[in-house]
């Protein structure tokens, strides 16, 4: 209750009353209201720690966005024309009263000139420091920085001039390689390329795509491990050169290079391959002075125990969320940015050793149907059952009943999180909560993620960066009509749910319910 009112204490006092130690809180002397920039799932994230912590915060959002929970998470919000436009972000900061920006995930967060232009217009930027993310914005830099702090890579090429510099540097590492844009991220437009023709085939499209998605078309080449995993190390830095490790997540879980399971502890990596990754990371990044949060990735080949370096993300993850469930500590990463915006409220990262207990997993839950290769299913969400009192569970999302999925966005519509005190016991009890899981409206992927987690593959944690698109034998709920006509119906078989739908008010019959249907068939001599 104090933690919540007041929550910078620093001494105690005895209470008479319940004759128990309280905290004596000093003046919050942090930052004391938040812009944030962003979106849905991520905005209504921030909003929960800020009303934690007694801070007032600052939505926004797009037209179309007017209905999401992010807009009534937070202490107030305003319209703005998109969640790209700088000036306008900046803008509503000033004219709200807000005296930080806090970026979150996607978006502008790793946007070094917008984080500029919050610093010059007087904003406390509650992120990394511009100068550490445009160290890290290129791919290709990042990786000459981490050849200077000894973190050893995957061979590959600078950023490359043509087709033919691509099939030369290929011929000096070997085939088979990964062709990837030199400023991007998500596993967006990364190839991997057999042969001199697949480069060809490749590069142009490629080129394109980095164009399109991060403004700059320069690419590279490096090699790939067949059988990976994506090991990432989440850390903290004071801006002083102490940087902290919060443990690891695994996620190999992946489809076309985009994260779809996520968890902690790695299954694959014992208490020596662990502390020598968290070396690596906390060194690369503690040799820039890294300030606040951010996750270093790595490729770990399952067939010679090494760990390559692949890329800083310099933000808050999708998925830190997992590693605050294992937390000892019940950290809070978004509280830790925010602390980290004025000196007197910062976490001292000199005093801190990081402990967890038990594992955590994460799964995406999407707007897609899987039946039509994963296509994004816009729609209303018609029902929307999360069974949020099962434990160790945690739901982070925008949605409820009834609000509109659009596809203007990106198609995540909650992260379902579960703890347990084993991985084998998380796994159970994740099981569990899917089963309970009842979303309607648009098509998810909550059944074909029951399939994954629930199979041998997964539970033996034999998870690798193309396990998920190696697997078969899916079975899918749901059929595509070809050709509708007026006449056609679709029909339950064998009809009649005796619970009838009364939460909608349809009792358990009727003259044009699926039984009802069935039997008018045999009437007229079809089948049933």
């Amino acid at each position: 209750f104090f933690r919540a009112l007041y929550p910078y204490a620093s001494s105690r006092i005895f209470h008479m009353a319940t004759h128990e130690y309280l905290p004596v809180c000093e003046p919050w002397t942090g930052v004391k209201k938040i812009l944030i920039a962003n979106r849905g799932e991520c905005s209504c994230r921030v909003a929960r720690t800020c009303k934690k912590l007694g801070l007032e915060c600052v939505a926004v959002y797009a037209a179309d966005d007017a209905h999401s929970l992010h807009v009534t998470a937070a202490t107030e919000s305003r319209l703005i024309p998109s969640y790209l436009d700088q000036d306008a972000l900046v803008q509503v900061a000033k004219e709200s009263g807000a005296d930080s920006v806090h970026p979150g995930y996607g978006f502008l967060s790793e946007n070094s000139a917008f984080a500029i232009k919050c610093t010059e217009a007087g904003l406390v930027w509650l992120g990394p420091s511009p100068t550490v993310m445009e160290s890290f914005s290129s791919k290709t830099d990042a990786r000459a920085i981490a050849v200077d702090a000894g973190v050893p890579l995957c061979q590959g090429s600078p950023a490359l001039t043509s087709v033919e510099d691509a099939i030369a540097w290929a011929e000096k590492i070997g085939y088979p390689v990964l062709l990837k844009p030199c400023g991007g991220g998500g596993g967006i437009g990364m190839q991997v390329c057999n042969n001199d023709d697949d480069l060809r085939s490749h590069y142009s499209k490629t080129s394109a795509i980095a164009e399109r998605f991060f403004a700059d078309p320069t690419l590279f080449i490096e090699t790939y491990v067949k059988k990976g995993r994506h090991i990432e190390v989440q850390v903290f830095g004071d801006g002083k050169g102490t940087v902290a490790h919060l443990g690891e997540r695994e996620c190999s879980m992946q489809r076309r290079y985009q994260k779809v399971i996520e968890e902690t502890p790695s299954p694959a990596l014992n208490l020596e391959l662990r502390e020598t990754v968290f070396e690596m990371a906390t060194k690369l990044c503690a040799k820039l002075n890294y300030e606040s949060a951010g996750t270093v990735e790595f490729l770990f080949d399952d067939d010679t125990q090494k760990f390559y370096f692949l890329e800083v993300n310099t933000r808050i993850q999708v998925e830190h969320g997992v590693t605050e469930l294992v937390s000892k500590d019940n950290i809070d990463i978004v509280e830790w940015m925010i602390r980290q915006g004025h000196p007197s409220t910062a976490v001292d990262l000199k005093k801190f050793c990081w402990a967890s207990n038990g594992s955590a997993i994460q799964l995406r839950i999407y707007a897609e149907e899987p039946a039509m290769d994963f296509k994004p299913s816009a729609g209303v969400l018609s029902e929307w059952e999360l069974p949020v009192n099962e434990p160790g569970t945690r739901f982070d999302t925008w949605c409820f009943r009834g609000c509109m999925v659009t596809p203007s966005y990106d198609p995540m519509i909650v992260k379902i999180m579960q703890w347990g005190p084993t991985r084998a016991e998380a796994i159970r009890r994740l099981l569990r909560t899917l089963s309970k899981t009842s979303i309607k409206g648009t098509g998810t992927n909550v059944n074909f993620l029951r399939q994954v987690v629930d199979s041998v593959i997964f539970k033996q944690g034999l998870t690798y960066t193309k396990t998920l698109e190696g697997m078969t034998g899916f079975q899918h709920n749901c059929f595509e009509v070809l050709k509708p006509g007026l006449a056609v119906t679709i029909q339950d078989y064998p009809g009649r749910n005796r619970r009838g739908l009364w939460r909608i008010g349809v009792p358990p019959s009727g003259p044009m319910d699926h039984l009802a249907s069935r039997l008018a068939n045999t009437n007229v001599g079809n089948r049933e």
